[in-house]
């Protein structure tokens, strides 16, 4: 299995970041961004990565502030563009300036946001399950005190109501996630706020786009609205090829889920494409 780098790194604002890099023997056929989900990390993609590196591409990941080992209080911020200033960062790594940018779950959603500041260094786009809109309901007490809460109380760490048995039907991969001292399961009212005003905006961010997109999912997906994904695809610009994938028996993380190898698969031919279109 491929062993990463690992880097120190400063965001915009000093903090702290933890990224790790990837990479084959020789050239790399192409460079990948990935941007993890809320309250996991890099390190998780690790077997994703390795994969990658034997198909010869190099990858590069890191750790937004207050997940991991980066600084930060745990799912505590106060714009969400500080985690495109975060990934920003970590594509400092990545020694051409160009990539394919991959985002799971919140990460899907920094991955629009970045795309939409700094798409000229994208040279296309993959979506895992992006949280364009919740699929679980949180208790109504905490949606209706959200607002107040982000301004009174913006870091409260409060249950984000999501079971972890629903991120894939792998039971060792479940294990491992709830054993892993570095994973939190909890949000901020600060974060829920700023969630929601740039899922505001995702469609017309979609539109403005200037890459092809590849978004993929599970079909037993039950963290996020699975119909926001459709919706999203046929916003893209008709200039720019879309393709959504819809994978049968697989929960929220499909790159960590039972027939890994078939998504694995796919997902190396997307990078292909995208690469032999920038090219």
């Amino acid at each position: 299995m491929a062993q990463p780098t690992t880097h120190s790194l400063k965001s915009a604002d000093g903090t702290h970041i933890h990224a790790l890099r990837w990479q084959p023997q020789g050239e790399p056929r192409g460079e990948l961004l990935v941007i993890h989900g809320l309250g996991e990390h890099a390190a998780r993609y690790q077997e994703t990565a390795s994969d990658l590196v034997a198909a010869g591409w190099a990858v590069t990941a890191g750790d937004l502030r207050g997940h991991g080992k980066s600084g930060g209080k745990r799912g505590a911020i106060r714009h969400w563009a500080d985690y495109v200033a975060d990934a920003k960062a970590v594509a400092s790594l990545i020694p051409s300036g160009r990539f394919v940018l991959l985002g799971h779950s919140m990460g899907g959603m920094v991955a629009l946001n970045f795309l939409s500041v700094h798409g000229g260094s994208v040279s296309g786009l993959v979506l895992s399950s992006p949280a364009l809109r919740v699929g679980v309901k949180a208790p109504a007490w905490k949606t209706g005190a959200a607002s107040f809460l982000s301004k009174l109380w913006p870091d409260l760490r409060m249950g984000n109501e999501l079971d972890s048995d629903q991120i894939t039907a792998d039971r060792e991969v479940v294990a491992a996630y709830l054993a892993d001292p570095l994973v939190f399961h909890t949000v901020t009212p600060r974060w829920f706020t700023e969630l929601l005003l740039v899922q505001e905006k995702q469609f017309e961010m979609a539109r403005q786009s200037t890459v092809p997109l590849w978004l993929f999912h599970g079909a037993d997906e039950a963290f996020v609205d699975i119909s926001s994904f459709r919706t999203l695809v046929d916003a893209w610009p008709s200039i720019h090829h879309s393709s959504l994938t819809c994978w049968p028996n697989r929960r929220h993380e499909c790159l960590n889920d039972t027939g890994r190898a078939d998504v694995i698969s796919v997902l190396i031919s997307q990078l292909e494409a995208f690469s032999s279109q920038s090219a």
